[in-house]
């Protein structure tokens, strides 16, 4: 029997003490490398607007991505959990939007990425927040999920109506 190989897996995890007026704490969770170990974790951030509408929600990018490119071995932790990876984006703007990209790549090719949208706080020493939780973007061996999307717009939209 052929052991097939594929690309890794990869899961965002994010929460708001994640987020500070300065800096954002990238964490995730590698379910598989498949069957080729991940070399590459690739993060993008940019800063963006954001507004809701009652059934839409738009994210407009401000500036190009900003790209870094970390290696698997400087990434990497072995928990009790299995293989977690953390950096920390540095020198943000207090009390502005950024959505951030994350994939990992292995000798076959890259993870479906996973996306986070967050806001970094006004205030030194405070958290800031996440505009909703990671989603993944489909694009291997599926499709994408509306569902997963159409929830996403919700979250964002009830989170900014209960914005003080």
């Amino acid at each position: 029997m052929t052991r097939r190989i594929g690309v890794p897996k990869l899961k965002l995890i994010a929460t708001d003490s994640d987020v500070t007026s300065s800096d954002y704490l990238v964490r995730w969770i590698l379910e598989s490398d498949g069957g080729s170990p991940v070399i590459i974790y690739k993060i993008r951030i940019r800063p963006v607007k954001t507004s809701w509408g009652p059934v839409k929600h738009q994210i407009t990018p401000l500036a190009s991505w900003t790209v870094f490119d970390v290696l698997s071995r400087d990434a990497d932790r072995r928990t009790r959990l299995g293989i977690e990876g953390m950096y920390r984006i540095k020198s943000l703007q207090p009390g502005i939007s950024y959505e951030v990209n994350l994939v990992g790549q292995n000798s076959v090719g890259q993870s479906n990425p996973y996306v986070v949208v967050f806001r970094t706080s006004e205030l030194s020493g405070t958290s800031g927040r996440l505009l909703g939780e990671p989603i993944s973007q489909y694009l291997h061996g599926g499709k994408a999920s509306a569902l997963s999307v159409t929830a996403f717009s919700l979250i964002l939209a009830l989170l900014v109506a209960v914005d003080p």
